[in-house]
């Protein structure tokens, strides 16, 4: 991701800074060594914002064009479907006319396809003088003449039986406005003997075709051969259409120049028909969309310097009043080697930690806002909770093995129902387990006291680690948490038929940052930070209790916990 490369950038900017810093602490003038590195620091981020937009911009018209081809297409597949219907209702009427010499009545004509019912408003003949001969809204037509409309003139002189899609107009029978969708009529021999037609209702055949472009905010319209428009998406401005697209050569394979007018357009031609449809993007929304990415860089790259400029002049102070001290860290920095090389390890573990769940949240982060669709947005903000959980979850461990180690971690003990302490926990992993196909089974032995004397959140912590691992390792078969209690110690298993480890991996697995490789199953979404079992197990000492873990390859594992019990006698 293009996020990887930024974090890299960062690394090197910092990395030639840090440099400067180290070799200017053997001059004398320490702090103009300090400030070159942070102008270098600063024209870095400079840059970062810089390419940053660049990118942004490059992904939002990669965007914009996947929003016109996805359009584009979908509302295709409905313009032919409603065209082949009134198409096969043209065919169907002008066979009856010629076998009958009439035309069924307009409810007939309209059942055979339910859904479109509304489309189609007249059905209609006109003879080959230009009169109207018959009409499925009526049984005695009015002779009105026809032969002046451009729909009767494109056949008449014609021996194609082709289509023709008219432009819309006020029809002098139906008194409605329509589009004709018409055919001529041939007798034996090719003779002509007339047009038939079929009007549609512009409107309707927006609302079926057009409906979701409306919704995205993008425009519509089918537009003919000649230039014009014969329907446009619903709050489409026809006229502001017909002027954008009035010098575009309809045999190109172009749409006309991208950045002129207030829509990009799209153009895909309509298989069969003299017609083709154009999808328009607003080009005002383009512009929101990367004013507002360029303003969210812009804030960051400003919260930076700041910080920068905090952090340079608390170096100046430091270096002000601390040059001593750097001699004498100096002379002991054989005595620092070995805490050096812990702090290293833990640093190295917790940043891959953090960078991974971080780098999740801001590139699913940068894609909500160029998403196209609210679906679209929701399933990236699922991605960034998720993430977000997973650091949650990191700094909660590491919060708690650092009190843990400074003796500020105290226990509270209370007295909790059993069964209600033990089956809160495993009902928090039943629905993934039950998603895997998995049992998950809590048994509770019948001579187990009633009530158990603990540390309610330390213990569940505890066992939701442990059935968590449980649930992720094991790709089927059951998992089981067993609960009995002896004279003087409780005794807590959860026993799975998992993966398992090897005892190699066995040797180390209560140790902090150990994250161990399995080979027979995807370890790239399912590895942890390798705090849980080290948190366990401080956990479980701390409530003066002992852990143990047993496992075998393709068998499964066994994590079984002692704890003293309290006075709580009463039997379940």
């Amino acid at each position: 991701m293009k996020s990887h490369g930024q974090l890299e950038k960062v690394s090197l900017i910092v990395k030639i800074s840090t440099m400067l810093t180290i070799f200017g602490k053997r001059f004398d003038k320490l702090k103009v060594r300090v400030l070159v590195a942070t102008v270098m620091v600063i024209a870095g981020s400079g840059f970062m914002l810089f390419d940053s937009v660049l990118v942004a911009k490059q992904r939002i018209n990669e965007s914009v064009e996947r929003d016109l081809v996805s359009h584009s297409q979908s509302t295709l597949v409905s313009l032919v479907e409603a065209f082949n219907l009134v198409d096969y209702t043209v065919k169907r009427g002008r066979q009856e006319w010629l076998e009958t010499g009439n035309l069924r009545p307009h409810g007939e004509f309209i059942q055979d396809f339910p859904n479109f019912k509304e489309l189609i408003v007249q059905v209609a003949v006109i003879g080959a003088d230009g009169y109207l001969e018959d009409s499925s809204i009526t049984d005695t037509p009015t002779k009105v003449y026809l032969g002046d409309r451009e729909h009767f003139k494109v056949h008449q002189n014609s021996k194609r039986d082709a289509v023709f899609i008219s432009k819309p107009l006020i029809g002098k029978v139906s008194g409605v406005k329509s589009i004709q969708v018409t055919r001529p009529i041939f007798k034996g021999g090719g003779e002509f003997a007339g047009v038939i037609v079929a009007s549609l209702n512009p409107y309707y055949l927006s609302q079926v075709t057009f409906d979701s472009i409306a919704t995205a905010g993008l425009v519509a319209s089918l537009v003919g051969e000649d230039g014009y428009v014969r329907v446009a998406s619903r709050g489409a401005d026809e006229e502001s259409i017909q002027s954008q697209l009035k010098d575009y050569e309809f045999n190109a394979s172009i749409a006309p120049e991208r950045n002129k007018g207030p829509y990009l357009w799209r153009r895909s031609a309509v298989a069969g028909l003299d017609i083709s449809l154009f999808v328009g993007y607003p080009v005002e929304k383009i512009g929101d969309r990367l004013f507002y990415v360029t303003w969210a860089n812009g804030l960051a790259f400003f919260v930076m310097m700041f910080l920068i400029v905090w952090y340079t002049t608390g170096i100046f102070r430091l270096i002000s009043t601390r040059t001593n001290l750097l001699l004498e860290l100096e002379e002991s920095n054989v005595k620092a080697n070995s805490a050096n090389a812990m702090k290293s390890k833990f640093v190295a573990g917790i940043s891959h930690e953090l960078r991974t769940p971080l780098n999740g949240i801001l590139g699913f982060a940068e894609l909500v806002e160029m998403s196209g669709s609210l679906d679209e947005a929701k399933k990236y903000g699922k991605v960034i909770r998720g993430s977000a959980d997973h650091l949650h979850q990191l700094v909660n461990a590491l919060l708690d093995l650092a009190k843990i180690e400074a003796g500020q971690m105290s226990l509270v003990y209370t007295e909790s129902k059993t069964w209600e302490l033990f089956d809160s926990v495993v009902s928090l992993h039943r629905y993934e387990a039950e998603k895997k196909g998995l049992l998950l089974s809590l048994n509770i032995a019948q001579e187990a006291p009633k009530l158990i004397t603990t540390d309610r959140i330390k213990l569940m912590q505890v066992m939701n680690n442990l059935i968590n691992n449980a649930v992720k390792f094991t790709e089927n078969g059951a998992i089981f948490v067993n609960v009995n209690a002896g004279p003087t110690h409780w005794e807590i298993s959860v026993v799975d038929t998992g993966v398992g480890i090897s005892p190699q991996q066995m040797s180390g697995i209560f140790d902090r940052f150990n994250n161990i490789k399995l080979e027979n199953i995807n370890t790239s979404e399912k590895q942890g930070a390798g705090l849980g079992m080290a948190l366990c197990k401080e956990l479980i000492e701390l409530m003066n209790g002992t852990i143990k873990l047993q496992s075998e390859v393709n068998v499964g594992t066994s994590v079984k916990i002692e704890l003293p019990r309290g006075v709580d006698e009463n039997k379940v």
